[in-house]
Order: structure tokens, then C-alpha cells, then sequence
């Protein structure tokens, strides 16, 4: 198609303003589509359980703030571990089933912590807190429990 002149006559080979108009609106119409699609994929890898905090909203008490590391986390084999725990709130760690007993208690920041020597063992690593309110017994505690994976 040709487009007019200064004179109003058609330049051969000009492109017409009215296609260059519908490429564009193609264009932002695919960009619209493929932001929109990227949206949905997004939400749909998004985290919905099984996060470091579902403990807080599924627990009821807010007795866990954070745990280290978080469930079904992927970690190092020099990472540290243990819970974070809400103000009032005290506890014990076990690692894959063993009693941990050199547990460093943070008391002004409410956290039980250990660091293996050695490390972790590769693979599927499970940590079970028993919690309890420290105006209380540990026999009206309750227990945590959340694996991750150590690379």
C-alpha cells in the first residue's frame, strides 16, 4: 500500500500509518498476554504450604516464629538449625531422631540452635522440637517436626 505525498499523491512504497497502527496494537496485545501468562505461572510455583512460617498460621498459639532452616528447605551440610520461638516459649531439639544436647540457647532472641560438628548427613535430614510454654512442664509441651534436604 502507499501513503500520500507532501502533495497528497501516494509514495510507492511508504508504509500505510493505518498497518503500522495494527502491528502495534498486535505487539502490546501479545506483550498483554504474555505478562498475564507469566502471572499465572507464577502464582501457580507459588509457595502455599509448607513454608518456614506455616507453623504460626496452622499452630494456632504463635508459639514458632521462624524455623532453621525452613521446611523442606534445601541446605548445606554447615548449616545450623533449630527453632525460633515466640516470647514465653522454650524447648528441646532432636535430629533425625537423636537428642541433641549441646543445644546453644539464644534467650534474649528465644532461639534453640545447634551446628554439627561434622555437619549434616547428606540427603533427607528431620528435626522434631519438643516446645512448651517456660512457665509450664515439658510434659504439657507439644512437638515440631520438619525435614529439608542438605546438598
Amino acid at each position: 500500500m502507499t501513503s500520500p505525498d507532501a502533495a497528497g499523491a501516494p509514495t510507492p512504497g511508504a508504509p500505510d500509518p493505518r498497518s503500522r497502527n495494527a502491528v502495534r496494537r498486535v505487539v502490546l496485545v501479545v506483550l498483554v498476554l504474555v505478562a498475564l501468562g507469566g502471572l499465572v505461572v507464577a502464582g501457580q510455583r507459588t509457595v502455599r504450604n509448607g513454608g518456614a512460617d506455616d507453623v504460626t498460621i496452622s499452630g494456632g498459639d504463635g508459639a514458632v516464629e521462624a524455623l532453621i532452616p525452613g521446611r523442606e528447605a534445601e541446605t548445606l551440610s554447615q548449616t545450623e538449625i533449630g527453632i525460633d520461638l515466640a516470647p514465653g516459649w522454650t524447648g528441646e531439639l532432636s535430629l533425625n531422631g537423636e537428642p541433641i544436647t549441646d543445644v546453644q540457647r539464644v534467650d534474649a532472641l528465644n532461639q534453640l540452635l545447634y551446628r554439627p560438628p561434622d555437619g549434616l548427613e547428606s540427603g533427607r535430614n528431620c528435626v522434631t522440637a519438643r516446645i512448651w510454654r517456660s512457665s509450664e512442664s515439658s510434659d504439657s509441651g507439644r512437638d515440631v517436626r520438619w525435614c529439608f534436604e542438605v546438598t
